[in-house]
């Protein structure tokens, strides 16, 4: 955890980005009509961490907005025939 703590302010030091994300729901199955397993998040939430001498506090980061997974929902919409306009 705190190599992963350490990335993230590395990331923040070198680009200036907060890329640090929490997925959930997780998304499990299968596509119908298709070999193709899924395995991915719903949605992705922004978060902040916050390490002290004793614990690591992670908290939603309400500066930045929540992600749907994008990706997801258009193999979805894909392998239903669903098309937007």
């Amino acid at each position: 955890v705190v190599s992963l703590l350490r990335e993230i302010n590395k990331d923040m030091r070198d680009r200036g980005q907060n890329d640090f994300y929490v997925g959930y729901p997780f998304v499990i199955g299968r596509i119908p009509g298709e070999n193709f397993d899924v395995r991915c998040p719903l949605a992705l939430f922004p978060v902040k961490a916050d390490r002290t001498s004793t614990s690591i506090t992670i908290c939603l980061d309400e500066t930045r907005d929540i992600l749907y997974n994008s990706t997801l929902l258009l193999a979805y919409f894909k392998f239903n025939n669903i098309f937007l306009l």
